[in-house]
C-alpha cells in the first residue's frame, strides 16, 4: 500500500510529501519516516476529518508554506472505509514556481507589447503632427504678414478637412482684404478724375513733413483752380465738363514729379504739393507753377469742340520753422484769391509770418 501510494509521488512531483492519517488520534499512518506516528494536528487534517476534500495554502511548524491538499475516505458502496485521511502537501515555491514564470513571461511580454505600441505611437504621433506642425508654421507667417500657403493634407481624413477649411479661410480673408483694401484706396481718390484726395492729401502730408524735416528741405504748396470753367459748363453741359477737369488731370501729372502729389479738392480746385529746396523753395515752385499755367492754357479738344481755359495759382512754402500744414494750405488758399483779383492766369506767394 505505501508502495502503491507514496511511489509514484516521489518519482513524479518535486518536493511532494503524501500522508495517510489515521481517524483516531490523528496519527501519521503512512508519510516521511520521521513522521510516522507523529500526531499531525494541521488544519488540512480537521477539515478532512469533517468529510472535506479541497486544498489550503498553511504555515508548518518550521515557518515553511505549504500547499496543501487533503481529502476524506468514505469507503467505497457498503463499506465506510477505515477514517483515513490522505494529506499531499508541497513547498509553494515548487507548486507556484510555473505560475511564477508565467507572471514574470506575461509581465515580459506586458513590457515588450508596451514598448512596441509606445514606439509605434510615436512614429504615428509624429505622422500626425507633422503636417498639424507645417500648418502652424504657415499661420505663423501669415499672422506676421508674410506670404504663406496652407499646406494641403491628403492622408488623413481630419487634417484634410482642417486644412482644406483653412485654406478657404484664408482665401476669403484675402479676398476680404483686397475689397478692404481697394475700398479704401477708392475714399482716397476722386472718381472722377482719380487724383487723390483731401484724405488721402492728409494722409501725405503727414509723411512728407517728416521727410522734409529729416532731409532739411522745405514743401511748396500749390493752389489752383481755373479760369473759364464755369463757362464750358454752362455752355458744353456737365459731360464736357467732366472730360476738361480729366484732362486737366492729366496735365498736372504730366507738369509734377512722381513723388509729388496732385489733389482734386472738389469742383475745379486742385492742390499740388512739391518738394522744394530751403535755399530757393519759391523759384523753384514758381518754374512748376509757370510750367503747370503754360499746359493748362493749351486748347482741349472736348466733344469736337475746341476749348480754352486758364488756371490761378496761390502758393505758399512751409519749412521746419513755419506752422503747421493746415495754416500753409490756408495761405496757398488767400494766395489764389489775390492771383484771381489780379488779373487771373498766374501765380501768387503768401509768406508765412
Amino acid at each position: 500500500m505505501e508502495a502503491s501510494t507514496l511511489g509514484p509521488f516521489k518519482e513524479s512531483m518535486e518536493g511532494v510529501q503524501v500522508m495517510v492519517v489515521g481517524k483516531n488520534q490523528d496519527k501519521v499512518l503512512l508519510g516521511p519516516g520521521g513522521d510516522v506516528g507523529k500526531v499531525m494536528n494541521d488544519p488540512a487534517v480537521h477539515q478532512a476529518q469533517e468529510g472535506g476534500n479541497s486544498w489550503i495554502i498553511e504555515q508548518s511548524d518550521n515557518g515553511k508554506s505549504y500547499l496543501t491538499g487533503y481529502a476524506y475516505g468514505n469507503g467505497y458502496q457498503n463499506y465506510s472505509g477505515l477514517g483515513w485521511s490522505v494529506i499531499v502537501r508541497q513547498p509553494t515555491e515548487i507548486a507556484f514556481a510555473s505560475v511564477h514564470r508565467l507572471q514574470q513571461y506575461i509581465a515580459l511580454c506586458g513590457l515588450a507589447t508596451a514598448l512596441l505600441f509606445g514606439i509605434a505611437g510615436w512614429f504615428l504621433a509624429g505622422w500626425i503632427v507633422r503636417p498639424l506642425k507645417r500648418i502652424a508654421e504657415s499661420a505663423d507667417v501669415l499672422s506676421s504678414g508674410g506670404q504663406a500657403e496652407i499646406p494641403s493634407i491628403t492622408h488623413i481624413r481630419d487634417l484634410s478637412n482642417l486644412s482644406h477649411s483653412l485654406r478657404n479661410l484664408i482665401d476669403n480673408l484675402t479676398q476680404a482684404e483686397t475689397e478692404l483694401g481697394h475700398m479704401s484706396d477708392m475714399a482716397r481718390h476722386d472718381v472722377l478724375t482719380g487724383l487723390p484726395n483731401r484724405l488721402a492729401l492728409d494722409d501725405y502730408l503727414a509723411h512728407a513733413v517728416t521727410k522734409a524735416k529729416q532731409n532739411r528741405s522745405t514743401l511748396s504748396f500749390l493752389y489752383m483752380d481755373l479760369d473759364g470753367f464755369k463757362k464750358v459748363n454752362d455752355t458744353m453741359g456737365h459731360g464736357a465738363g467732366d472730360k476738361l477737369l480729366q484732362e486737366v488731370a492729366f496735365r498736372l501729372l504730366d507738369s509734377t514729379r512722381d513723388h509729388e502729389m496732385v489733389t482734386r479738392l472738389g469742383g475745379d480746385e486742385f492742390v499740388i504739393i512739391l518738394h522744394t529746396s530751403a535755399l530757393r523753395p519759391m523759384q523753384e515752385a514758381e518754374a512748376v507753377a509757370k510750367r503747370i499755367i503754360d499746359k493748362i492754357n493749351q486748347p482741349y479738344l472736348i466733344d469736337g469742340q475746341i476749348v480754352h481755359v486758364g488756371c490761378s495759382v496761390g502758393a505758399a512754402v512751409w519749412s521746419p520753422e513755419s506752422q503747421d500744414t493746415s495754416e500753409i494750405l490756408r495761405l496757398a488758399d488767400e494766395a489764389l484769391y489775390i492771383s484771381k483779383r489780379s488779373g487771373k492766369n498766374r501765380i501768387t506767394f503768401e509768406k508765412a509770418v
